[in-house]
């Protein structure tokens, strides 16, 4: 009788264990047929706006003058206007016949064409009508993709893979982010009312701003201009960007084409984004104008303020990316040949110019010699040539790990720099001076060792292809000197222990921290970017880069189709009893719940016997 039970009893579990094993299953079919359906539909219904055909605007209309039309006319007759030399840095051929400088009265004419435009159209669009011209600016994007990878490598120097990382996908994957998830963080957000206002409702409203000016760096000529203007297009505002005097020829050439384009296609006058070309007059003219609702700034911290004491004449809001000097942490517990690899990749990268490039590592004592050596192998071991600009694969004498130097003054100045940590005691293990072998503006991969924090290697942004490595002891010592300048950009931290990791990155001072990575944080479009101390402040990038391009304002309404009159104790003539009838409410809602009894009998009798 009891082996019978026994059987019943372990069939039962069996059967028991069955459904539940059966029923994951059916849950994990249902969840992924659902997901899937999901994403169809998305796929064809949740961009159907796209489907209603529009008449694309009449450019007989427009009232500016194209960029590369106006530069073709201004060269016959340019009126002591400064001229823009265009070369290749990898080359030094001349990519063009110099390009007119703007000047001041250019750049107002433009703002002033970029105000109107808002105020008659653009301000208003609707969110579907901005999606249409993201899409369409990102189906140019894709046809055009390998004419913007070349013109930005010759334009610059960079190398073909870093062209296509760093301008086309960084770009493509801010579009797909805004169109797929900025809607919801511009909506009008619902905000908490207290009790004695719960007839009201209160939220937050995201409108445009108006005109917003820009004035982006030459690292990255298409993706920081056209991230920059597509955030503002997305936030209803009309753009007029500068483009840097080092990276001119391609924003001529294509890239203000690219968007007045999709402009134009969808609808609307190219005249919303107008591009500026020119020196300090026209960046200054842009930021003191008072036309111009937002200045938008990605540059060196001197430049930085000259742009903002520019904008104080207006007291124009500014948002400023000055740069850093980025800590690259490696523990002892690290992985030594990921930290190693990816170490490398975060100093040279774009042959270092970037702001978020690693130019400090700090290495604990326990495996410095081993980081070091394998450090110097791969750097002695890369290659460095001009760039094959082409759109197929290259072969391997073809192919280039560093680019060049885009500024022509940067060889000279990093060099400077080397030698001053060389005679402070550094040691100089490869490269630290000009690649000679090469025409254009190299400049050798470097790594330093033996270097302290109070070098001017250490302390001061070198902006080129510097491995700089300090040695450290304990935690607290890395923090303190990981925070030992006056830069506070992003930092990054190699460990195999999470917790540890996190608590030496919740501890420095930076406006991004990544744990065992680099660089993919500006991927996720969903996370701000920006600094803290000299690298400057404001966001761009997530939730609070769009809003920052609004204006964020506070909205009160009824909650109740009907309108509940103020309290007579709150209109004129006052009461004589009013005072005491607010204090006894003050100590009835605030007060301990001890006194409220009182406190309500007190409200009572004010409001009975006006006492």
């Amino acid at each position: 009788m009891s082996q019978c039970s026994a059987n019943n009893n372990g069939g039962l579990i069996s059967f028991l264990q069955m459904d539940v094993l059966s029923a994951g299953i059916y849950l994990f079919y249902a969840f992924t047929t659902y997901y899937i359906a999901r994403f169809i539909y998305n796929l064809i219904f949740g961009q159907s706006f796209m489907w209603k055909p529009v008449k694309s605007f009449d450019v007989s209309k427009r009232e500016s003058t194209p960029l590369n039309k106006w530069v073709e006319e201004t060269r016959k007759n340019p009126q002591g206007r400064q001229m823009i030399e265009c070369t290749n840095p990898g080359t030094g051929e001349t990519l063009c016949a110099p390009i007119p400088a703007m000047n001041a009265k250019d750049v107002e004419d433009r703002i002033v064409l970029a105000k109107k435009v808002f105020e008659q159209s653009w301000g208003k669009t609707t969110f579907e009508q901005r999606k249409r011209v993201l899409l369409t600016l990102l189906d140019n994007i894709l046809k055009h993709k390998h004419q913007i990878v070349a013109l930005s490598c010759k334009d610059t120097g960079k190398t073909l893979l870093e062209a296509h990382l760093g301008e086309v996908v960084m770009t493509c994957e801010k579009i797909r982010w805004l169109v797929t998830r900025g809607e919801q963080f511009l909506s009008p957000e619902n905000r908490h009312v207290p009790l004695m206002m719960i007839y009201k409702l209160a939220e937050i409203r995201y409108l445009p701003l108006g005109v917003i000016g820009m004035i982006v760096p030459w690292n990255y000529p298409f993706q920081n201009a056209i991230g920059a203007i597509i955030a503002a297009l997305f936030t209803g505002n009309s753009v007029v960007i500068k483009v840097s005097e080092w990276a001119t020829w391609s924003s001529v050439e294509l890239y203000e084409q690219l968007v007045q384009d999709a402009l134009i296609k969808s609808g609307f006058s190219p005249d919303i984004v107008q591009f500026v070309v020119g020196f300090g007059e026209a960046g200054n003219a842009l930021s003191k104008s008072k036309n111009v609702n937002h200045v938008f700034f990605i540059g060196s911290p001197e430049v930085g303020k000259r742009v903002m004491q520019a904008a104080c004449e207006n007291l124009t809001p500014v948002t400023l990316e000055l740069g850093g000097k980025d800590p690259f942490i490696v523990c002892d517990d690290a992985d030594i040949d990921m930290a190693v690899d990816v170490g490398v990749r975060s100093a040279l990268y774009n042959c270092g110019q970037n702001c978020v490039a690693s130019e400090r590592f700090y290495v604990h004592e326990k495996v410095y010699d081993e980081f070091i050596k394998k450090t110097v192998d791969i750097v002695k071991n890369l290659r460095q040539r001009p760039t094959c600009v082409k759109d197929t694969v290259l072969t391997e004498d073809e192919v280039s790990d560093i680019g060049a130097m885009t500024m022509s003054t940067s060889i000279e100045r990093i060099e400077k720099v080397i030698q001053e940590a060389v005679k402070q005691g550094a040691k100089l293990l490869c490269g630290g001076k000009r690649n000679t072998k090469l025409k254009g503006q190299f400049l050798e991969p470097t790594v330093l060792v033996d270097v302290t924090n109070d070098m001017g290697v250490v302390q001061d942004e070198v902006f080129g292809p510097v491995v700089t490595i300090v040695k450290w002891k304990t935690d607290e010592e890395v923090v303190k000197l990981a925070n030992g300048t006056c830069y506070g950009l992003g930092s990054y931290v190699f460990s195999n222990n999470p917790k540890r990791a996190e608590k030496i990155g919740d501890q420095l001072v930076s406006g991004l921290t990544m744990i065992n990575d680099y660089g993919v944080s500006y991927l996720i479009q969903d996370l701000p970017f920006g600094g803290v101390k000299v690298s400057g402040f404001g966001r761009f990038n997530g939730p609070e880069g769009l809003r920052a391009f609004c204006v964020q304002k506070s909205f009160v309404k009824n909650r109740f189709p009907f309108s509940i009159p103020p309290p007579k104790v709150m209109r004129y003539p006052t009461e004589t009893y009013g005072h005491m009838l607010v204090a006894h409410f003050v100590d009835f809602l605030y007060g301990p719940w001890s006194g409220k009894p009182l406190a309500l009998l007190n409200l009572l009798r004010a409001v009975v016997l006006k006492k």
